[in-house]
């Protein structure tokens, strides 16, 4: 078969394959933000489904034939393809599926493959036992501890040039997982404390019109005493009617500009502190996430298919070779 048409060939079958990881990781749900919080209930729960174990299972074929590549070809051409392939498949999969959130950190996935094709060989002669698996573990882990290098710096990029908004985030997750969520909480407390202050205030009334000094001014023809007296009855008609209620909600909910979660940032020291912190929860999260995902299961799988390609060719080269001589 022609040079050229053989390196097509690879060339397309790894971009379509990142194509389709690219599809089935978008159907996850997945997307910056769900790291970008102290909430992971929802990144875990778009973990286990079956789109995403469809999406490793891609990946894992992507990064195969990448070894592939790199075995057969010689180190330039297998570098400039793959990484070809790679970034094509890459950036289409970003501009149809919208995660451009992530092109950044996946894009360093190339320099990868660049030290790959460069020690894949070494990496394989090196190995005493089973190299073709273990090289091919190795490369693929190249490319996914720099795309997990990629995730930090552009994580941190982001956290630190906008620090104040994201330890409001980390405040706002922190209240989601201890008490509820802020919205819920204020439509929660809002009558119960509204109820307590009227008759908190009512009572007050009460007390004031029981005591002895009190009644006895109903007694006194001064003039001042009753226009005190008539104030006082205006005062007990308005707390009792239903507008001043609604003056009293009308108030809670203008005071309510200022967040719960800033309040609660600037009153106890513990979460203050914490979310300080938010940019390094943020950046460890995505990279451990990479890493686990990456090395746990893309790794080894990726190894395993391409040792099983490998062998599969050598087989067929062998039965070749003994048809030949027979």
């Amino acid at each position: 078969m022609d040079d050229n048409v053989t390196v097509g060939i690879y060339l397309s079958i790894l971009t379509i394959i990142i194509i389709i990881s690219g599809y089935f990781f978008s159907l996850t749900g997945i997307r910056l933000e769900n790291f970008l919080t102290i909430n992971l209930f929802p990144l875990i729960d778009s973990v286990l489904t079956i789109n995403f174990l469809i999406f490793i299972i891609f990946a894992s074929i992507s990064l195969s034939i990448i070894g592939l590549i790199i075995r057969k070809f010689k180190t330039k051409i297998a570098m400039i393809l793959s990484s070809t392939g790679y970034a094509i498949g890459i950036i289409i999969s970003c501009a149809i599926f919208g995660l451009f959130d992530f092109l950044i950190p996946l894009l360093f996935g190339i320099i990868g493959i660049v030290f790959a094709t460069i020690t894949q060989d070494k990496k394989e002669k090196e190995y005493k036992s089973m190299p073709i698996l273990r090289s091919g573990m190795a490369s693929s882990g190249k490319i996914i501890s720099f795309i997990a290098i990629g995730a930090v710096l552009f994580t941190l990029t982001m956290t630190l040039t906008n620090q104040s908004s994201y330890e409001k985030n980390f405040t706002d997750g922190f209240l989601s997982l201890s008490i509820g969520e802020e919205g819920d909480l204020q439509s929660t407390i809002k009558e119960p404390l509204i109820n307590a202050i009227v008759d908190s205030q009512k009572q007050t009334i009460n007390s004031i019109k029981n005591l002895n000094s009190f009644s006895k001014l109903n007694e006194k023809n001064d003039s001042e005493v009753l226009t005190f007296l008539i104030e006082f009855q205006t005062f007990e008609a308005t707390i009792n009617s239903e507008a001043y209620k609604q003056i009293m909600e009308e108030q809670f909910d203008l005071q309510q500009d200022q967040g719960i979660s800033e309040k609660i940032m600037t009153t106890i020291p513990l979460v203050n502190n914490l979310s300080k912190m938010a940019w390094l929860f943020y950046t460890l999260t995505i990279f451990i996430f990479i890493l686990m995902i990456g090395n746990l299961l893309v790794k080894n799988i990726s190894g395993i298919i391409y040792s099983i390609v490998i062998f599969y060719i050598k087989e067929k080269e062998n039965e070749t070779l003994e048809n030949t001589n027979y």
